[in-house]
């Protein structure tokens, strides 16, 4: 493979694809973007695999030139968020998210807490996503993001707890438009 051998490096394509193009998704929640960004990231990988030193695993060094890509797009256009403060304008007195999720079916509360994602940062975004849904060892998301192995946990607990502000402003517009 690392002689740039293209049936090779098809086949890692087609392993490699869905999952990248998910991670880009997440990120830029936007499917032309997100399928641009991880063409452009096969791409480069394919012109650097001389350059990989097996290191990680070839899913790692991937899924680190994808979110760098989204990463680089979105700051080249400066995409700006909806503002939590508009989403949540009523308070209908959930104070405790936890029960609220647990009076929702698995499948509202599975959508409701995707809905509150959409609403982190990038970073933020990524790293749960990888360590949530991906299932990626700390350690590799470490390496995914350029970040040190002791700092992934730090950032996935601030992550957290901004998914749960975030749940408690999501759930109150939800509840408020219920009534």
């Amino acid at each position: 493979m690392k002689q740039g051998d293209p049936e090779a490096f098809a086949s890692l394509v087609n392993r490699y694809k869905a999952p990248a193009f998910s991670i880009a998704l997440k990120i830029l929640k936007n499917s032309e973007d997100a399928e641009e960004v991880v063409q452009e990231a096969f791409v480069r990988a394919f012109q650097n695999i001389k350059r990989f030193r097996e290191e990680s695993k070839f899913s790692t060094w991937l899924y680190r030139i994808v979110y760098n890509s989204c990463i680089s797009e979105i700051r080249k256009n400066r995409r700006e968020s909806v503002p939590l403060e508009k989403v949540a304008e009523h308070d209908p007195g959930f104070h405790d998210i936890d029960d609220a999720l647990k009076q929702l079916s698995g499948k509202e509360a599975k959508a409701i807490v995707r809905e509150a994602l959409e609403f982190l940062n990038p970073a933020d975004y990524t790293l749960l996503t990888l360590y949530y849904y991906e299932d990626k060892p700390l350690k590799e998301i470490g390496k995914v993001m350029g970040l040190k192995y002791g700092n992934v946990k730090v950032k996935i607990q601030r992550a957290r707890g901004k998914l749960h502000e975030t749940l408690t402003k999501v759930m109150k517009t939800e509840i408020s438009d219920l009534l």
